[in-house]
């Protein structure tokens, strides 16, 4: 017998999916800024940072925004697939940004 998917598990797979439809972009535009120069790649890390306050001010509860401890002007922003209660998951995604560009937009909201 065919078991129905419930309305919580179809919601948690479209979620993952907006969550990827943020996390490539971020990731893509991350490894082009890497072998771009000048207007391109400024052009590139902006994509990213972009992709990465969406995902950070989409997905609350999955997204952590710590300061490097080595380069202090920039946040860490980590994305959890699973749960925050799941203390053992590793986050799906890892990059930098500039701090100003997050308490830039905390302040505006």
């Amino acid at each position: 017998m065919k078991r129905r998917t419930t309305f919580n598990e179809m919601l948690a797979r479209v979620e993952r999916q907006d969550a990827e439809s943020l996390i490539n972009p971020a990731r893509l535009a991350n490894r082009l800024a890497k072998s771009l120069q000048g207007r391109a790649r400024t052009r590139a890390y902006s994509v990213k940072h972009a992709a990465l306050a969406a995902l950070t001010e989409s997905f609350p509860g999955s997204t952590r925004v710590t300061i490097d401890p080595v380069l202090p002007d920039f946040v860490l922003v980590h994305f959890d697939a699973e749960p925050a209660s799941r203390a053992a998951s590793r986050p799906t995604l890892s990059l930098h940004a500039p701090a100003a560009n997050f308490i830039a937009r905390r302040n505006h909201r």
